[in-house]
């Protein structure tokens, strides 16, 4: 168990290796409720380049929000500026909020562990994530993103804590997203030359 409420199960003795995280109702951790289940499956050690993890989603539900399909891969490339880097690959992740509402999406990611590495905790880890996305929001309309600044997302911290990205809906002028400096749910959206702030939840 990782969370207390969840349950692990391994298989270690053939190949792919198969990791399975089930998740008790409502496992509750640092306030993130947890539901659902994870399948991932190891083609090697995780400190080797080349190593490759498939994750597949069964109804993993995140404070409210489901993720009822859809998968994520990531890679092992090695160091990369002396840095631990993985290509992540997310394939037609299928999100539905509690009104229904669903998103659909992809994007290649590239994710560096740029603090941290050194230990085994996750809390004194810091992640420099790259790359571009695309998909359909929950009204239906098609966007791409591209990360334009690196977005830094410390281990001990529920929210992305800097970075930008700009966003851009079909056939609607593009949004650049700031994620400000620090561990808070706030993120200012600018529109031209006007700027809201929105908190995530």
């Amino acid at each position: 168990t990782v969370y207390g409420c969840d349950t692990i199960i391994t298989d270690v003795v053939n190949n792919p290796k198969v990791l399975q995280v089930k998740f008790n109702t409502d496992c509750t951790s640092s306030g993130i409720i947890r539901n659902g289940k994870l399948y991932a499956t190891v083609n090697g050690f995780y400190d080797v380049a080349g190593t490759s993890t498939n994750i597949a989603i069964y109804d993993y539900n995140y404070n409210g929000k489901t993720i009822y399909s859809g998968s994520m891969n990531y890679q092992y490339i090695g160091l990369v500026d002396s840095f631990p880097t993985y290509n992540i690959t997310f394939t037609e992740l299928k999100v539905v909020n509690n009104y229904n509402q669903k998103i659909f999406y992809s994007g290649s990611h590239q994710l560096k562990i740029i603090q941290g590495k050194d230990t085994q905790t996750i809390s004194d880890d810091v992640y420099a994530i790259s790359g571009n996305n695309s998909g359909i929001v929950f009204k239906g309309n098609a966007f791409t993103s591209k990360i334009t600044t690196d977005l830094n997302l410390a281990g001990n911290c529920n929210w992305i804590g800097s970075g930008l990205v700009e966003v851009k809906p079909h056939n609607n002028p593009t949004r650049t997203l700031n994620f400000g400096a620090g561990c808070d749910s706030k993120i200012s959206v600018s529109i031209y030359d006007k700027t809201y702030e929105l908190d995530i939840p």
